[in-house]
């Protein structure tokens, strides 16, 4: 009977040993039992920010580059590198827990964000209650902060789709409805998609797999749990995590929170109406209010800047919104002034433009010149490079995350009306997002995992702006909504998008604070004053 018992048990143990991943049939071993070679980080790989941060912070920075599979269904069909940073803790430790960062997109590339939250977090000046200040220098204390590079990202290895062919040309989408200026658009949605299905890669790039990715990240640092904070898309990644591992869910952030139960294909048109709303009611009355501390004739008013924007050419016009959407202008409170700034940039080409209707680039850099504000000049500078020389932006990333997960539920039709319609209610910025690869994805997407398993994870902290333009507020309400065990701080009057802690106020700041110190709960729902 001993014999046997030992027998028994000695087989139980195999069987444990299989599913930790030791045994040679798991096809994940080679992932899970790497050594991971942590050292100095390669300094080519920082910008000018990142290199001036490592250099007072260098001795708790180190690096490592992962091996993970390119198909986790398929484990043995190859690899893919994935580059990870980490800040160790200030008090010297080696077994402190760790938080894991994404900053968004999708397609942004996170490997330095652990280290600009070590710096951030370890001033003294960050918000109003310097005891809430210490909290967080606490927390770069005791954690270890985690940034990676996503795959098809940065240092990882890296996803490339060269387009066949230069774009078609595209006027203004807010304003030029005609047939043949939205076909151009639809034409170059299909130009995208045929410049990546033939990668094969792409398919391997999808919030399913990053968050596997991180799961690894997380093993290979040894923590029992993921703790994680994520911003805008990195909410979307955070529940995707969620929904697969709960029983691994630490303590999680998310902040400018997407709506979970929307395609990330379907979100562009469900912004339009708020950006339309931040810039009509924050914007140009800050403007009009305080116009001659911008330039403006102090006897400018809201309608006759609203009256200004209406009658800009449409190249004018085209870029003029290109700039705020592409460059945060309208979800940032701290770029409030620099908005304003474009505002009055266009204003001087606009009437630099009617007193020469034929005016060509070269004249309308003479206009600029006799600004006295040297950033108007330089914006105006931007817009005319927007106009005269457009960028085909490289959005391989961005496209193969949103077109593989989930796909869309329109066609070209079904886009195209809803888009004209969103252009004829809003007309700054409604349609200005047309482009919709997904239209014309042909690989197989991958389907939304079971929400009901994020629902089962511990308390998830969200941070939400009431007026944020880009993850708006009702769908991080619906998001709330399908987590019965999270809560939302939302910070009222606020257009900044995905704020990361500390915001600034003792009401956002210290919940947060005492939720990764000593998993303090929230309530259901706190509002606090923008600042």
């Amino acid at each position: 009977m001993l014999t046997r018992l030992r027998l028994i048990g000695a087989m139980g143990l195999v069987v444990l040993l299989l599913g930790c991943g030791g045994g040679s049939d798991d096809p994940m071993a080679t992932y899970r039992d790497q050594t991971v070679a942590w050292g100095a980080c390669d300094t080519n790989r920082f910008d000018k920010e990142s290199l001036a941060i490592d250099q007072e912070l260098s001795s708790r920075v180190v690096c490592a580059d992962i091996r993970a599979p390119i198909d986790y269904a398929n484990p043995a069909q190859g690899e893919i590198k994935v580059a990870v940073m980490r800040v160790k803790g200030a008090n010297g430790r080696n077994d402190n827990p760790a938080i894991l960062f994404n900053p968004g997109g999708p397609g942004d590339d996170g490997w330095s964000f652990g280290l600009r939250a070590a710096a951030l977090w370890g001033r003294s000046d960050t918000t109003e209650d310097p005891a809430v200040a210490h909290a967080y220098q606490e927390l770069a204390a005791t954690y270890d902060l985690v940034g990676f590079s996503p795959r098809g990202t940065g240092w990882s290895t890296t996803l490339t789709c060269p387009r066949s062919q230069a774009p078609f040309p595209v006027a203004d989408p807010t304003r030029n409805l005609d047939p043949t200026n939205i076909e151009n658009t639809l034409r170059n949605s299909q130009l995208i998609a045929q410049s990546c299905e033939n990668n094969p890669l792409m398919p391997f790039i999808n919030t399913d797999a990053t968050a596997r990715d991180m799961d690894l990240i997380r093993h290979l640092l040894h923590q029992d749990k993921l703790n994680y904070i994520g911003l805008s898309y990195g909410t979307w990644l955070g529940n995707w995590y969620a929904s697969i591992f709960p029983e691994r869910v630490g303590r999680m952030l998310l902040t400018g929170v997407t709506n979970f139960s929307v395609p990330l294909s379907h979100q562009n048109l469900i912004e339009d109406e708020v950006r339309q709303d931040v810039f009509d009611k924050v914007i140009i009355p800050y403007a009009a209010n305080n116009s001659s501390s911008f330039g403006f004739d102090p006897a400018i008013t809201i309608d006759s800047l609203r009256f200004l924007i209406s009658h800009l050419s449409d190249d004018l016009h085209s870029a003029l919104v290109n700039e705020f959407i592409n460059t945060s202008l309208l979800s940032s409170a701290s770029k409030i002034k620099d908005a304003v700034l474009t505002l009055r940039a266009v204003q001087v080409l606009d009437v630099a433009q009617k007193k020469k209707p034929t005016a060509n680039e070269s004249d309308l850099k003479e206009a600029l010149v006799d600004t006295s504000n040297q950033i108007v000049h330089s914006i105006g500078q931007k817009l005319l490079d927007r106009h005269f020389r457009p960028e085909t932006p490289d959005d391989a990333m961005y496209w193969s995350i949103v077109c593989n997960d989930i796909g869309t539920d329109y066609t070209p039709d079904t886009w195209v009306t809803e888009s004209n319609e969103n252009a004829r209610k809003y007309p700054d910025f409604g349609g200005a997002v047309r482009e919709n690869a997904c239209l014309y994805w042909r690989k197989p997407t991958i389907p939304r995992p079971q929400q009901w398993r994020a629902a089962q994870t511990g308390p998830i902290v969200m941070i939400q702006s009431e007026k944020d333009p880009l993850t708006i507020l009702p769908g991080a309400m619906n998001s709330l909504s399908l987590l019965p065990n999270a809560s939302m701080v939302i910070i009222d009057d606020e257009i900044t998008h995905a704020p990361v802690p500390p915001y600034g106020t003792t009401c956002v700041d210290k919940p947060i604070a005492d939720y990764f110190l000593r998993g303090t709960p929230l309530p259901r729902m706190t509002h606090c004053p923008a600042r």
